[in-house]
């Protein structure tokens, strides 16, 4: 197995993206190099996975419909967005805005881990690792958002 020039001369493997252009591998030291290199890039936190919701929802799953909610994401990676839904139009807004008709607030990993299925949401709410001010409407737009 062949290793980074760069990486062979410091012992390891290192986060410099330039490394992949003058790497020289088999296929299971790229895949394993490539993972390492992009990790931080290609990873996916709570706010990301909300701002992806514009381009993940289809319109037409949403017609008619009206709502705001308020997600307060805690922990290293939390923040605050805000995403409204007016007849079919979705937008997402950094920050509280508005009256919501559901805040939830949630700790960046355990929203990550409901989104991949590696916590189940009615067991995240009973423990009190997501609370939810309106359970009724998460409940009607949790498949839509992707969080079921």
């Amino acid at each position: 197995m062949t290793v980074c020039r760069v990486a062979r001369l410091n012992s390891q493997i290192c986060d410099k993206t330039e490394c992949v252009i003058n790497a020289e591998w088999d296929n299971s030291h790229f895949l394993i190099f490539f993972h390492h290199v992009f990790k931080k890039q290609t990873r996916m936190d709570a706010l990301t996975f909300i701002d992806d919701l514009k381009s993940k929802i289809n319109s037409d799953a949403i017609a008619g419909h009206n709502t705001v909610f308020h997600f307060d994401i805690t922990g290293e990676n939390g923040g605050q967005k805000t995403v409204k839904i007016v007849d079919g139009k979705l937008d997402i807004e950094d920050g509280l805005v508005g009256e919501p008709k559901c805040t939830v607030t949630v700790k960046d990993d355990t929203l990550m881990k409901i989104v991949k299925g590696e916590q189940n949401p009615m067991t995240a709410f009973m423990f009190g690792k997501i609370k939810v001010s309106n359970p009724g409407e998460l409940m009607k737009y949790s498949k839509i958002f992707g969080m079921m």
